[in-house]
């Protein structure tokens, strides 16, 4: 799971690619380690290790938060700092094999592994302001080792052609973006008259602090208002529920800069709550879904 530079909803709505080519290394010899740990106030925390790539994520229902660094990552433990977040400085020792299995019938190789054992040694993080804090010399958790396969995907008729969305009434998308700072709020919603009607709310940040990249997701669903809108006239308003606070109203005007003005906020884990409205906001409303290729 990784955020990086790219817009945070698409990342979300990504679906499964397909093998580029006929021929591939499907297994590439990873280490990926999955340490959980107890946190106060309704959060759940979890380190993950992929190689040199290790992410601190922190949840609630509705809200996240992802801290990613780079580090060490092996069989035999994980060396990471999040500046002067804290530190992961710990030793695996693997007790029991949970799982064992694989290549599958395209792919030569060893099986993949997964044991569960014990983490020893220096385990600190303390976010924002203290919102969530992770403080252990031992914990338990996974690793997976993924042997390098060699694999053979060939197929007839490897690539089709990509269909595009014709735009539609009842379909519609409304991004506000805030100038000058990586920070979004994204809604889009499907009211077609034979089906059920439903709208997806999302507000994302992200920042780098002392090497750390850092991604925030608020996000949640209704399936029924919440977002209204006229694709003819260029109207929008949005009303979304909880975590969501507040409402806002969206204008295209021809020959001025769209309007984008209300009370909408969302908190962001971390942040505290961020207003999404107002003049360093730009917003855009088209009449078709997200759709990725």
């Amino acid at each position: 799971m990784r955020w990086g530079p790219r817009t945070l909803l698409l990342f979300l709505l990504a679906t499964t690619l397909q093998p580029a080519t006929a021929l591939a290394v499907d297994g590439d010899g990873e280490v990926t380690f999955e340490i959980p740990f107890k946190s106060d106030h309704g959060l759940s925390v979890k380190l993950e290790a992929d190689d040199d790539e290790i992410e601190l994520v922190v949840q609630k229902p509705g809200q996240q938060a992802a801290y990613f660094t780079s580090g060490e990552a092996s069989r035999e433990g994980i060396t990471a700092k999040f500046g002067s977040f804290g530190e992961f400085d710990v030793d695996y020792e693997p007790v029991r094999t949970l799982e064992s299995h694989g290549p599958n019938r395209h792919c030569e190789g060893e099986p993949k592994t997964t044991t569960e054992g014990f983490f020893h040694g220096t385990m600190r993080f303390r976010g924002e302001g203290g919102y969530v804090r992770v403080e252990a010399a031992r914990a338990k958790g996974t690793l997976v080792l993924v042997p390098k396969w060699d694999c053979d995907y060939r197929r007839a008729g490897a690539s089709q052609a990509a269909r595009r969305r014709a735009a539609d009434d009842d379909e519609a998308t409304l991004v506000a973006t805030a100038r000058h700072e990586k920070l979004q709020f994204v809604v889009f919603g499907s009211h077609e008259e034979d089906e059920r009607p439903y709208n997806y709310f999302f507000a994302a940040s992200q920042e780098v602090k002392e090497r750390v990249s850092i991604a925030r997701l608020t996000f949640s669903g209704s399936r029924s208002a919440g977002f209204e809108f006229d694709n003819r006239r260029g109207t929008a308003v949005v009303d979304p529920p909880a975590p969501f606070s507040g409402s806002a109203h969206y204008l295209r005007r021809p020959h001025a800069p769209d309007r984008w003005r209300g009370s909408l906020s969302a908190p962001l884990l971390g942040l505290g709550r961020v207003r999404l409205t107002g003049p360093r906001f730009v917003a855009h409303l088209v009449p078709e879904l997200p759709e990725l290729e």
